[in-house]
């Protein structure tokens, strides 16, 4: 399933585990799945932390963080174990958190990512050039207190005018902090 946001109503293009979607206003067309979801909230507890507690809620947290909210000031919480869906290659369960590259296209995290000592199982990632459970980690950002439980990261190099990868559990580049973390079970 890949979550739509509409936030920008220009025209807008992304890749996503190889399915290219168009945004125009408020028309989507999706090639590839042939599947789209309405938006996801993402709810907030009394204190004001943004609550990750399903598959759906961390995909629609990469999405936000991808088109732009990098949650600067903010904390977002694991509040569960995550147990996403297993999927077979070329498809991922998982698109990375934050996007890097030439100046106007990045969209770091720069909030706080705290796991509560959660953990995310099953993590399946196709990237590029900057992969993990967050591709790119910005000044300021930081991610605690988290495991993750078998994963598996698979980059795929077509573009031969870069020849560098970062790959990671947590984070593929990181400017940021992360403390607290685990990898458990296998990494691929």
């Amino acid at each position: 399933m890949v979550t739509v946001t509409f936030i920008d109503p220009s025209l807008q293009i992304m890749f996503f585990n190889r399915i290219k979607i168009a945004l125009i206003a408020s028309v989507c067309c999706l090639w590839g799945s042939g599947r789209v979801a309405a938006q996801v909230v993402i709810n907030q507890d009394s204190e004001g932390n943004y609550i990750i507690d399903s598959e759906a809620t961390l995909t629609q947290f990469a999405l936000n963080v991808n088109n732009g909210n990098d949650y600067s000031g903010e904390t977002i919480i694991l509040s569960n174990d995550i147990q996403l869906s297993t999927v077979e290659y070329p498809q991922a369960n998982h698109t990375p958190i934050g996007v890097y590259g030439i100046e106007e296209y990045r969209r770091p995290f720069r909030g706080t990512f705290d796991g509560q000592g959660y953990k995310i199982t099953n993590l399946q990632v196709n990237a590029n050039y900057y992969a993990g459970l967050f591709g790119y980690i910005g000044a300021g950002g930081v991610v605690k207190d988290l495991t993750i439980s078998s994963i598996e990261v698979r980059v795929d190099k077509e573009d031969e005018d870069y020849t560098t990868c970062f790959v990671g559990a947590i984070a593929g580049y990181n400017e940021g902090t992360i403390v607290g973390w685990a990898n458990r079970g296998g990494a691929g």
